[in-house]
């Protein structure tokens, strides 16, 4: 009769366990992989003389990795002076981290994918880059 119980019980916590498990997993609390289809680029900056345009697109989450498309432009400035993966940022609850991958800055236009290792689908992030004329600073916010 107690063994019956015992067995009654350890059902019970698995079902539990299983119960929660799955509505953690449909509302998306363990996601690994995220897409950022909704969010907007985002461009600081312009053309203008000794002046920059910085465009910065979320892309989404794959294995731990937040991609940014970034396309930096100017037909004054050259961008071989700046070192990209050490210019930003990512910066999501308390953490902050550096690039993983960045594109290599040269001459007056440069595309490529920056991103970022994160533990966690982050519900806002900030990315900061500094160093790129004519502003100190760009802040990007999501």
């Amino acid at each position: 009769m107690k063994q019956d119980r015992i067995v009654q019980a350890l059902l019970w916590a698995f079902i539990a366990f299983g119960l929660a498990f799955a509505v953690v997993m449909l509302t998306g609390a363990l996601r690994a992989d995220a897409s950022f289809d909704g969010l907007q680029t985002i461009t600081t900056g312009t053309t203008d003389d000794g002046d920059v345009s910085v465009a910065l697109t979320p892309r989404g989450i794959a294995d731990g990795v937040l991609s940014f498309d970034i396309s930096i432009n100017t037909h004054s400035v050259d961008l071989s002076g700046v070192d990209l993966a050490r210019a930003a940022v990512l910066k999501y609850g308390a953490t902050a981290v550096a690039p993983i991958a960045a594109p290599v800055m040269r001459g007056h236009h440069v595309d490529g994918t920056l991103s970022f290792p994160v533990g966690r689908v982050p519900s806002s992030f900030t990315v900061r880059v500094a160093g790129i004329p004519k502003e100190r600073e760009r802040v990007y916010r999501w």
